[in-house]
């Protein structure tokens, strides 16, 4: 038995980028693994034809199929409970891994007794052209739980951990189930770490660029990191209250457009373009105030 399951739930991505998935963790380095494939749509014939292709060819491959669609959350959950491995590596259905991801993120956890790690990612466009480089991360567990306090420090698609981090279950926190896992995991006294660099390229396609729920994501991490600050999590039918009553679709348009433009600036920073940064900066302060506390987040977190 391997010691690590890399859990991939696929949903309807396009066959294209799943085998591009697929094949990035079977070429890892460290070839001793096993790819637990959840598929979310049992009517997709098409995807379900390539997973099982894959699982015929190769031993390492088991495939599970949901009676019906449950959502990521759930369809994970139900995967982990399918897992006897030490170790449960989460991976995207459209992402491709870097050949040495897990090989170097085992290293890492058990050099450092850890109980889950992450490390940076490679976001490109939805043809997997590189858009910038996401890899200042916290990365050690002081500074893992200093950051936890101003936003999601540990990219979900670069989880590796210990079972038990996993079989807490994720809860149904619309848009920020991870962050609230990351959170119960630290205050139950996990530690949790990053490794240096990338390990994984992740694909950012239009529909998580122009996606309206990013507003509402955001209120969810304001509520997560307000109890987490507190010693507590939250519940979770509290926070959908919470929430709800906040949602606004004006500073949901705002917060959504301001959401463009920081990819734009990144994109300038990438470019060293500083003047173009600069605009595109002053033009997200103009648009979404919500959004810019958002930033303002990310760069406290970034500097634990």
């Amino acid at each position: 038995m391997s010691d690590v399951t890399v859990v991939m739930s696929a949903y309807r991505e396009d066959p294209d980028l799943f085998r591009q998935a697929v094949d990035s963790i079977l070429a890892q380095t460290m070839p001793d693994l096993e790819l637990l494939i959840a598929l979310d749509d049992p009517g997709n014939e098409e995807l379900r034809h390539e997973a099982e292709g894959y699982a015929a060819r190769d031993s390492r491959v088991r495939v599970t199929v949901n009676e019906k669609n449950l959502g990521l959350a759930a369809s994970l959950n139900r995967a982990v409970s399918c897992c006897s491995s030490k170790y449960v590596c989460r991976m995207d259905a459209d992402d491709v891994a870097l050949p040495d991801r897990v090989e170097r993120q085992l290293a890492f956890i058990e050099a450092g007794g850890y109980d889950l790690v992450g490390g940076g990612l490679d976001v490109t466009d939805g043809a997997g052209e590189l858009l910038y480089h996401a890899q200042r991360l916290p990365q050690s567990p002081e500074a893992v739980r200093r950051a936890l306090r101003w936003n999601n420090c540990v990219p979900h698609p670069s989880w590796l951990g210990r079972r038990w981090v996993f079989e807490q279950g994720y809860r149904q926190i619309p848009l920020c189930e991870d962050y609230d896992l990351l959170i119960r995991t630290a205050l139950a006294g996990g530690r949790m770490a990053n490794v240096s660099g990338a390990v994984l390229r992740y694909r950012m396609g239009e529909e998580s660029i122009s996606r309206s729920s990013l507003y509402e994501q955001y209120l969810y991490m304001r509520y997560l990191t307000k109890h987490y600050a507190r010693g507590r999590a939250v519940d979770v039918a509290e926070a959908r209250t919470w929430v709800a009553e906040r949602l606004d679709a004006g500073r949901s348009s705002r917060y959504l457009r301001a959401n463009g433009l920081f990819n734009e600036a990144m994109g300038c920073l990438e470019g060293h373009r500083p003047f173009g940064l600069l605009a595109l900066l002053l033009r997200i302060a103009l648009t979404s105030p919500a959004y810019v506390n958002k930033m303002f987040r990310l760069l406290m977190a970034s500097l634990q």
